[in-house]
């Protein structure tokens, strides 16, 4: 077990640095933009690893790739999205503890046990909420609607995304997360392509700016978040592979504690004393459904 906490906490680590990255790249590249770069430098990081690595394919194998592919790229969208409208502090929090449920949920249905303190998680992701989306004091950010509904469908998508690669066989080793950013690079370039000339992203608020050298750094930006994003996906395959669907699911979503740390570190940002203590409650909540 001590393995799988140690690996389920390195993608932890790797998830959280990730969105921080990616979160600022969606202010200037636009949340779709950012998606493909990063999943097309994750998917190389991977598909190295797969050559080395190995791994059977198969029809299981391919096919949970795919789902995992649909459901990550659509929920890295949405956070992307919503961080540029909102704040990545407060949204991954939010998202960690909505991306914790899902596994939680799916592995009480398995028969896993789920213990008093499970209820006392719940209880405290709706504080978190509340407390996270309150309004905020002058110089702090906040949740808009906006954000709120794109952090709710970010957190059960990316949810989704991890059953999927739960889902997929053993012996298919990192096969399933290369396809999944694989496939994902592969869907939004047909989206793009589809709607060339005329696309606009209204998943981001601001525009690829014109200015070339802030260009040229939400670009390095995003590849980043890829490398981060696919070393986090090996780790989760591995973590997986050796422990309860349920610990790891909520252990990987401690991400937030990382992204708030990036974001404080790096980018400067600051929480009124509400919304810090309902990001407080929603690691809390995180740890509380890994012990249920």
């Amino acid at each position: 077990m001590v393995v799988t906490v140690v690996l389920a906490l390195l993608t932890a680590a790797a998830y959280g640095i990730d969105g921080h990255f990616g979160a600022m790249a969606a202010r200037r590249l636009g949340a779709v933009g950012t998606t493909i770069l990063a999943y097309a430098s994750g998917a190389a990081v991977l598909g190295v690893i797969v050559i080395v690595v190995g791994g059977q394919w198969s029809g299981p194998a391919v096919g949970w790739g795919v789902v995992a592919a649909v459901t990550a790229t659509a929920g890295s969208i949405a956070f992307y999205a919503a961080a540029v409208s909102g704040s990545v502090s407060l949204v991954a929090p939010l998202v960690g503890v909505l991306q914790s449920a899902v596994p939680v949920a799916v592995a009480v249905g398995r028969g896993e046990r789920f213990g008093g303190f499970g209820w006392v998680a719940v209880l405290l992701a709706i504080c978190a909420a509340v407390l996270a989306s309150s309004r905020r004091a002058e110089g702090h950010p906040r949740l808009t609607q906006r954000s709120g509904v794109l952090t709710v469908m970010s957190g059960l998508l990316l949810g989704a995304s991890i059953l999927a690669v739960d889902s997929a066989p053993v012996a298919a080793e990192q096969i399933p997360v290369f396809l999944e950013l694989t496939f994902g690079v592969a869907m939004l370039g047909m989206f793009l392509l589809a709607r060339a000339r005329r696309v606009r992203v209204r998943a981001a608020r601001e525009p690829v700016i014109a200015d070339g050298t802030a260009r040229r750094v939400a670009i390095i930006q995003a590849l980043v978040a890829g490398v981060l994003l696919g070393v986090a996906n090996v780790f989760l395959v591995l973590a997986l592979h050796r422990g309860p669907l349920a610990v790891v699911g909520v252990l990987v979503n401690l991400y937030p504690v990382f992204t708030v740390v990036a974001a404080w570190l790096l980018d400067r940002q600051r929480l009124a004393a509400p919304q810090l203590a309902g990001v407080a409650l929603a690691v809390i909540a995180s740890v509380l459904f890994g012990v249920a």
